[in-house]
């Protein structure tokens, strides 16, 4: 299955967290990028009102050929408890129907509304949205993705899940290797 990570970052820290997520899934990455200067004023005013409005924002092409994917991760922010505007002009603008989806949100907090704000908007253009994981950029958690002491696996209902390296070690012990 062919894995395109789509993002928009505005602090880094979702890019951070999208590198560990490509690198653990094997999935290649394009980033989106608003047409109008992204500004961490201009986000925290203008970009909150329009996440918590759930407008999108005008966004550049992406620098992928997006129907070239069986599977679809769109990943960014939460602002004021929904997606940042730039993924709903990703979600509005790009042909998902029929693809498997999944969502990945940074947080500071908690993202439960702004997940299911997200698994509704991939759902509405005909997408299977499989599930959608937020993840709480805390310093500790950024450094655990960083150094690798925490990857990205898909569970055996196949959700993307985020686990400690110490729990797959001991996942792949219990189970026995086709050659056994």
């Amino acid at each position: 299955m062919q894995t395109l990570i789509v993002y928009y970052s505005l602090t880094g820290k979702t890019r951070s967290v999208v590198t560990s997520m490509a690198h653990s899934l094997s999935a290649d990455v394009a980033e989106i990028r608003p047409i109008a200067g992204s500004s961490r004023l201009r986000a925290y005013t203008v970009g909150l009102l329009r996440a918590m409005a759930h407008r999108s924002t005008d966004i550049l092409p992406v620098e992928a050929d997006v129907s070239a994917y069986d599977c679809i991760i769109v990943a960014g922010p939460v602002w004021g408890g929904n997606p940042a505007p730039a993924l709903y002009d990703f979600i509005r603008e790009y042909d998902l129907a029929g693809r498997q989806t999944y969502g990945l949100l940074t947080c500071a907090k908690e993202g439960k509304r702004a997940a299911k704000v997200l698994r509704g908007e991939l759902e509405k253009t005909g997408a299977t949205c499989r599930s959608v994981i937020s993840v709480r950029t805390v310093a500790q958690t950024l450094e655990a993705l960083k150094n690798q002491r925490m990857s990205f696996v898909y569970n055996e209902e196949g959700k993307i899940v985020l686990r400690a390296s110490s729990e797959l070690e001991a996942e792949q012990k219990e189970s026995p290797s086709e050659e056994e």
